[in-house]
């Protein structure tokens, strides 16, 4: 009877020890899932900080095609004058009214395309004035949602360390049992 007893006491130890492991392994579970999550007052100001970064990348993006085109416009509109200026100096050398005729047609053409490009120099250049006060404007804002997503960040971080303290000591516990 003694035996069976002692027996008994022995299953009762490693059924409680076996509760307890169990009991350390899914704090220890929780802990790392924990770790492995941002939690929701991060990941706010994660998703806009991020957000204002892709919106502030996109508009430089923007930006820098708009200034190239307004390049290339440029350079073509100057092309256009000079070929302009050489029509306009042609006039004069012209011996026939067929010749003249054919020197102002060029002429017009090449006065509608010089302001075709003017046109489309000046409407680019206000959109690169829009797109620059947009992008002046997220900048305004960036410092303080920047130092709100460091603080943020701070936060979670130094709370990980915390987590990390006691899954070690969770793992120490359960590996002891």
């Amino acid at each position: 009877m003694e035996r069976l007893s002692c027996f008994w006491r022995g299953v009762l130890n490693e059924v409680e020890k076996l509760w307890e492991l169990q009991q350390l392994l899914t704090q220890l579970t929780d802990r790392e899932k924990q770790m492995s999550v941002k939690p929701e007052s991060f990941a706010a100001i994660d998703r806009e900080y991020e957000g204002v970064n892709a919106e502030m990348t996109r508009l430089n993006d923007s930006l820098e095609t708009m200034a190239k085109e307004r390049r290339r416009v440029e350079g073509e509109l100057s092309d256009q004058q000079e070929i302009l200026k050489k029509y306009q100096g042609q006039l004069m050398q012209v011996k026939n009214q067929q010749q003249y005729a054919a020197a102002w047609k060029e002429i017009d053409a090449t006065r509608k395309h010089v302001k075709d490009l003017e046109e489309s120099a000046l409407k680019t250049m206000t959109d690169i004035e829009g797109v620059q006060k947009q992008l002046d404007d997220k900048r305004s804002g960036h410092d303080e949602l920047k130092g709100r997503y460091d603080a943020a960040h701070d936060e979670w971080q130094h709370s990980l360390g915390d987590l990390r303290a006691e899954a070690e000591q969770l793992k120490k516990k359960a590996g002891e049992v």
